[in-house]
């Protein structure tokens, strides 16, 4: 027989239990676009300067179009985060898309994570969890929240999994 659930009885995740990311995630991933601000400007100046001063619109246009990541990132950064339960892990993304994706733990394959340049300037990471049916990542957590987080997900991945294998 196969009995209808009641979608009000199921579980759900409770969106205050979401942790998110390192404010300073929002200062390491605008770096890149200041530095090109910075050659916009410059290109800018030479150019009005040697060519036509007209030029110096270019530029400003050129500053405006760099500002939109990083404005964006930071509408966005609210939606950004993650939450580990007894038995599954969830992240939470997204301004106009917003989504959350669930991995339980005895699914997972998987958990890296990665540092890189900037990250580590900042004390920052990455965590990236992959199973057969994806991955999800979670960027900008501290460096040791991620390798904390990382051995629970591989611990509670081990456990579950061999609990699968006694109950069988």
């Amino acid at each position: 027989m196969n009995t209808p659930i009641d979608v009000a009885d199921l579980p759900h995740l409770d969106d205050s239990s979401f942790v998110g990311v390192s404010p300073t995630y929002l200062t390491m991933t605008a770096i890149p676009y200041r530095v090109l601000q910075v050659v916009a400007v410059l290109v800018s100046i030479i150019a009005a300067i040697t060519i036509s001063p007209w030029l110096l619109l270019i530029g400003a246009l050129a500053l405006g179009l760099l500002e939109a990541p990083p404005f964006l990132r930071r509408l966005a950064y609210p939606y950004l985060g993650y939450q580990a339960r007894e038995h599954d892990f969830s992240v939470r993304s997204g301004l106009i898309n917003r989504s959350v994706t669930t991995i339980p733990f005895k699914r997972i394959q998987n958990s890296v994570v990665n540092q890189g340049p900037l990250e580590r300037k900042f004390n920052l990471s990455t965590l990236r969890i992959s199973s057969a049916g994806g991955a999800i990542t979670v960027p900008g957590m501290p460096m040791e929240d991620a390798t904390k987080l990382r051995a629970f997900v591989a611990e509670s991945a081990s456990l579950l999994g061999d609990d699968d294998v006694d109950g069988a």
